[in-house]
């Protein structure tokens, strides 16, 4: 029976979404000089809905199709990551408590409010947990054997190597003896 996640999916922004972001954009750029941290957090937002490593289409759209030029644009978002920056330390320096387990943090400084009503129209977004690593880093195992062990061993590596499956195979193998190795061992200690 499959486990149901609390996690919701993650959503591709719609054409809706994009072109209703663009219109601020194009609203905004008339008087980016006195709204510039404004702009830099929609082109950054913009900047994560279009960017995709060699097939993004954020750079065309801001400079053809926004008409902003190159350097602006990137001026603009490195703006406003400095300005998410110094926001995320002045938070972490107005903590109300000297405890690092607890995050309570005064709002109440005029600029962390505007920033957060600029950052989050809609309400800071609730973090999403980080889904759990499927899987397990390398592990290495540590055999003992004589030198002419060894040298078999070795002999022998270089005829599987090339063979993927039986090393898959024999890895089984290997680790199912590993693990009733080290059951048996618990077993024992526990009694």
């Amino acid at each position: 029976m499959p486990i149901a996640t609390a996690e919701p999916e993650v959503k591709a922004p719609t054409e809706q979404e994009i072109e209703e972001l663009k219109d601020e954009i194009r609203e905004l750029l008339s008087s980016y000089q006195t709204r510039r941290l404004e702009l830099g957090m929609k082109l950054l937002q913009l900047q994560g809905m279009l960017a995709d490593h060699d097939k993004g289409t954020f750079t065309k759209v801001a400079v053809e199709e926004l008409k902003i030029p190159h350097s602006t644009v990137y001026d603009l978002i490195a703006f406003a990551k400095a300005e998410i920056e110094r926001v995320q330390f002045e938070l972490s320096e107005n903590r109300t408590t000297g405890d690092d387990t607890v995050m309570d943090v005064d709002f109440s400084g005029p600029g962390l409010a505007k920033f957060l009503r600029i950052a989050y129209p809609e309400g800071v977004p609730k973090r999403k947990p980080k889904p759990p690593n499927p899987y397990a880093r390398p592990s290495y195992l540590h055999f003992v054997f004589t030198r002419n062990t060894r040298i078999e061993v070795a002999a022998a590596w270089k005829v599987l190597k090339p063979h993927k499956t039986v090393l898959k195979a024999l890895s089984k193998k290997i680790a199912k003896e590993v693990i009733d190795a080290a059951a048996k061992i618990k077993k024992t200690s526990d009694k």
